[in-house]
C-alpha cells in the first residue's frame, strides 16, 4: 500500500465517518423536533376548540343582555378566528411531515360544519330568552365532540411518533459513541 493510501486510511477516513454520525443525529433532532412542534400545535389546537365550545355556552346562558352578547359574540368569533389559524398552521406542518393529510381534511370539514350549525342555529332561534338558548343549544349538541376526538387521536398518534423520533436518535448517538 502506497503511504499515500494509508495515510488516508489512518487520518481521513474516521473523520469521515464521525462526519455521517453527526449528520445521522442532526437528522434525527430536526425530524424529533418536528414531530414534537406539530403535536404542540395539535394541543393548542384543542385548547382552542375547547375555549370557542365554551365561549357558545357563555353566549347561550348570557346572551339574553345585549351587553353581554355582543362581549360573547365577539369572543367566540376571535375563538373561531384562532382555530382556523391553528388547522392552517397543522396543515402546514403534517404535510410538511407527510403525516395524517387526511385528518387534516377531516379536522377543516368538521369546522366547517361545525360553525355553519352554530350560527344557523343561533339565526334561527336566537339567544333572546333561556328556552330559545335551549332550543339552539339542542340543535348543535354533540357536535364539537367530534372535533374534541379527532384532535386527540391525532395528539395520540404524534406522540407514539414521538417516541419512535427519540428511540430513532437515540439509535444514532449511542452507534455513534461506539464508532
Amino acid at each position: 500500500m502506497r503511504l499515500e493510501h494509508f495515510l488516508i486510511a489512518i487520518f481521513f477516513l474516521p473523520g469521515m465517518a464521525i462526519a455521517s454520525c453527526w449528520e445521522k443525529i442532526a437528522v434525527a433532532t430536526n425530524q424529533l423536533q418536528e414531530v414534537v412542534q406539530t403535536q404542540d400545535e395539535v394541543k393548542q389546537a384543542l385548547i382552542t376548540i375547547r375555549r370557542s365550545a365554551q365561549d357558545w355556552k357563555n353566549l347561550l346562558l348570557r346572551g339574553s343582555n345585549e351587553k353581554d352578547r355582543e362581549l360573547l359574540t365577539k369572543r367566540f368569533n376571535d375563538q373561531k378566528s384562532t382555530y382556523e389559524m391553528d388547522l392552517k398552521r397543522l396543515k402546514i406542518q403534517l404535510s410538511a411531515l407527510n403525516i395524517q393529510a387526511d385528518t387534516i381534511k377531516i379536522l377543516e370539514t368538521q369546522k366547517n360544519e361545525l360553525f355553519k350549525n352554530y350560527d344557523s342555529a343561533l339565526k334561527r332561534h336566537g339567544v333572546d330568552s333561556l328556552e330559545a338558548a335551549s332550543k339552539v343549544d339542542r340543535q348543535v349538541q354533540g357536535e364539537d365532540v367530534q372535533t374534541f376526538r379527532t384532535l386527540e387521536n391525532l395528539d395520540q398518534d404524534l406522540s407514539a411518533q414521538v417516541k419512535k423520533s427519540f428511540d430513532l436518535l437515540r439509535l444514532e448517538i449511542n452507534k455513534c459513541s461506539k464508532e
